[in-house]
């Protein structure tokens, strides 16, 4: 998921007015009026041949001639607050997810569509609208079996798009895209490429592994040969502390029936206490995520005294946390409710924690 033209998005929220017309985020510099660089163009810009990098005085020039165009200084407080924002969104739609930049993650939703391709626009779509709803801002997605090739998606269908990439399709998606869309492949890089015949990402599958070896070194070689095959085997991987165990269901109609909702508890408890089962950790903080049929979100969690790897317990405080949030809110409907494990230790004490991260 990549947040479209994010600066000047989020200034554009600020002030409406600034829609439609040319709109640039810059860094200054300080040396004079006019130096320093663009830092982000909104579409409207980039129509007139602005793009981020370039100096502030040369996308002046561009627009000498369209008086309504906007110069604006950055202001980093503001974006970190709405990509936090936005963030904290995307966090309930994915498991694991892994946060790159302010404007940009990737999210693991195969356990959670059921490894369903079909039911994963489903999910972006209403991840999507729900940004859109809560934050106000527009956001493009791809979807593939692998990270490489959702980021190139998400290139491909900006703004506001999705894109969705099967395993039959790879070859005819990559293959037609310039190389310069090959993540990796900088203006410094395109012309090395050319130089060999490579115009275009399929032009890689041409050469073998010796001759890219020879031009580009072992590791890029076989970065940029798997690449044009559409391989990547990096998993997306939470950072830090911000690692969890958790999975989120949509419940067959909205509901604030507990038993009901049991159901669909039960579900996920099994599922989560599998995977702890399965990286030998035990959890000692639990948290429920409750959609309401609003599309708002609220959460509740609780630390509990000694570390747990029971199947039961979780879903107890599964249903605990949640029959709290129903008795406080009796009149609400939840349409998507999950559960997420953190504050992890080894089954095994004397087994280091890391050897179940990786």
């Amino acid at each position: 998921m990549d947040l479209d033209y994010f600066f000047a998005q989020c200034e554009e929220i600020r002030n409406p007015q600034l829609r439609g017309k040319p709109l640039l985020v810059c860094v200054y510099s300080g040396r004079s009026e006019d130096s320093g660089v663009i830092s982000t163009a909104n579409y409207e810009a980039r129509n007139f041949g602005v793009k981020s990098g370039i100096p502030i005085i040369t996308a002046k020039k561009y627009l000498k001639k369209v008086p309504e165009s906007t110069f604006l200084p950055m202001d980093r407080d503001m974006y970190s607050d709405m990509s936090e924002k936005v963030m904290a969104i995307a966090r309930e739609f994915g498991d694991p997810f892994e946060q790159t930049g302010l404007d940009e993650c990737y999210l693991e939703i195969t356990r959670i569509v059921g490894n369903d391709f079909e039911g994963s626009e489903d999910l972006a779509d209403s991840l999507k609208e729900k940004i859109r709803k809560v934050v106000g801002l527009t956001c493009s997605i791809g979807i593939a079996p692998n990270k490489l090739l959702a980021k190139i998606a998400s290139d491909t269908c900006k703004p506001d798009g999705l894109k969705l990439i099967k395993s039959k399709d790879i070859l005819g998606f990559l293959s037609p895209l310039s190389i310069g869309k090959l993540p990796g492949v900088g203006k410094k890089m395109v012309p090395r490429m050319s130089s060999l015949g490579v115009k275009k990402i399929g032009d890689l599958l041409e050469l073998d592994e010796e001759e890219l070896t020879r031009n580009f070194g072992k590791n890029q070689a076989l970065y940029f040969h798997n690449a044009a095959h559409g391989i990547d085997n990096v998993p997306v991987k939470e950072r830090g502390e911000a690692e969890q165990i958790g999975r989120i269901v949509t419940l067959k109609e909205d509901s604030n029936d507990i038993e009901f909702i049991k159901t669909s508890l039960e579900l996920i408890s099994v599922d989560v206490y599998e995977r702890c089962q399965e990286r030998g950790i035990t959890f000692r903080t639990l948290g429920v995520i409750l959609i309401t049929n609003e599309i708002k979100t609220h959460s509740r969690s609780r630390t509990i005294d000694s570390r747990s790897n029971s199947k039961q317990k979780i879903l107890e405080l599964g249903c605990e946390l949640t029959e709290i949030f129903l008795r406080e809110h009796p009149t609400t409907k939840l349409r998507r409710i999950g559960i997420k494990l953190s504050g992890f230790e080894s089954a095994d004490s004397q087994v280091s924690l890391s050897q179940f991260m990786d």
